[in-house]
């Protein structure tokens, strides 16, 4: 195992992660939505994809765990979204071996396609509605087609965050369950990339520094959202993933 003596920061690789978190911060501060289904389409353009997973990792957790930590109602949120979490994790655990034997042009392809399908429901405002009694069969359905995703692009988040805005959680309540939910994904998907040697030393140094220009971003973000509305930053940012899909897939073939 490198210490941190023997790291080596290659100027492009830095820059590249500098620049990849910034901008998801900066959405996820002025939109509120997909720090990951940002950061990680830009990191791909450099680094190959299970290393710009591996590099998403910290920020992840490191943002969800400074909400949880001020969450209400932590422990009932736990009690109900149970089944989805632990689907998710073993959805993702199953999903994220694909990444030793998978071709990185396949990888690519289908990261860019689940970035075209998530600009295509947020056009479309494409809401599930679900009732209680529909929870305990739906739950864990959305919770592993999300880890099945997620274990092979890193956006674990869909279709997992549809189905708990379709709950009717409330602004807190939602928060709450989505951070749970990114965290429980997260700490899953840092045990099998560092088990499969995706996620090093060099991978946490450097998502570490980018943790500087992501905090940046989310509070330039915060101050955007008060300056343009709200629809109009979204399609600007929609239209920018549209094109970063577009491109993934074309990179693909």
């Amino acid at each position: 195992m490198p210490d941190l003596a023997s790291i080596d920061l290659a100027p492009l690789a830095l820059l590249t992660v500098c620049g990849a978190l910034f901008a998801g911060g900066l959405v996820k501060g002025a939109a509120g939505f997909g720090l990951p289904l940002v950061a990680v389409p830009l990191l791909a353009f450099v680094f190959p994809v299970p290393q710009a997973i591996a590099l998403m990792m910290l920020p992840i957790l490191a943002s969800n765990i400074f909400i949880l930590a001020r969450a209400p109602a932590l422990k009932q949120t736990v009690v109900r979204l149970w089944p989805l979490i632990l689907s998710l994790c073993l959805g993702l655990a199953i999903s994220a071996r694909l990444l030793k034997v998978m071709d990185p042009a396949h990888l690519l392809i289908g990261m860019g396609i689940v970035v075209l399908i998530f600009v295509a429901q947020s056009v479309t405002h494409a809401n599930l509605r679900v009732r209680a009694r529909q929870e305990p069969w739906m739950a864990p359905i959305m919770g592993l087609i999300s880890g099945l995703i997620g274990g092979v692009t890193g956006f674990f988040s869909m279709p997992a965050i549809a189905y708990l805005s379709a709950l009717g959680l409330g602004k807190d309540g939602f928060v709450t369950a989505v951070c749970l939910t990114l965290m429980s994904g997260g700490v899953t998907m840092t045990v099998m990339l560092n088990r499969f040697g995706f996620l090093t030393l060099y991978e946490v140094v450097l998502s570490g520094i980018g943790l500087v220009p992501l905090l940046i971003g989310i509070a330039l973000g915060q101050r955007l959202r008060h300056r343009i509305s709200h629809e109009t930053f979204n399609r600007v940012v929609l239209v920018l993933m549209a094109v970063v899909g577009l491109s993934m897939i074309a990179r693909g073939f």
